[in-house]
């Protein structure tokens, strides 16, 4: 009996794990640099173009992003601050600098989003198929840009949902947790859970 709850739990953590394993899509978020430990910003004061940086300490309008379903496995982000979408624009820099001030969603706005072990995430433009990088290399401030070939800690983010903010030790990606339960002993919380009796188990 034990083996079938334990199995029951693990399956549960399993769907939930892969349910949170894609980009948020429908979601407005924010965004940590893993590089700065700051959260990313479609800084208007540094532009009219709203230049994505990593180093804001706190969540407002420009710390906010909407995802969007791009169609055919990429998403796009529509800045809250600006109600602009996100371009990695080759047209400003070889380095493809990402910037919020586009109407609509063309090729430098589309990015693939993909997981990585530990709870973070990675973004690769379309147009460059480069890793989105928080370059503090380029400025203390840490400008987001779409041009490097492997992810190393300055290409890793992390996320939550606006109007959350990830509890101390909680993994990325997960800032709330639903529901728990504590298996300590021989028995269950009938409470929690009930038995189901045949089908050979």
């Amino acid at each position: 009996m034990a083996t079938r709850i334990l199995f029951l739990v693990l399956t549960i953590l399993l769907l939930t794990t892969t349910s949170q394993a894609a980009a948020p899509v429908g979601q407005t978020i924010w965004i940590r640099a893993s590089a700065t430990g700051l959260f990313v910003s479609a800084d208007q004061n540094r532009g009219t173009w709203a230049p994505l940086v990593a180093d804001r300490t706190s969540v407002a309008a420009w710390e906010q992003f909407q995802v969007v379903d791009a169609g055919g496995g990429f998403i796009a982000f529509r800045a809250i601050g600006t109600g602009l979408f996100v371009s990695a624009d080759q047209a400003r820099g070889t380095f493809a600098p990402l910037v919020a001030d586009r109407g609509s969603i063309g090729t430098w706005e589309q990015f693939t989003w993909a997981d990585i072990p530990g709870g973070a995430f990675t973004l690769k433009g379309r147009a460059t198929n480069l890793f989105v990088s928080a370059d503090l290399a380029r400025a203390s401030y840490a400008p987001l840009v779409s041009d490097r070939t492997v992810a190393n800690t300055w290409e890793q983010f992390t996320w939550g949902a606006v109007g959350s903010q990830p509890p101390a030790g909680s993994p990325p990606g997960f800032p709330t947790l639903v529901w728990s339960d504590e298996f300590n002993g021989s028995s269950i919380n009938t409470a929690n859970w009930s038995f189901e009796t045949g089908g050979g188990g």
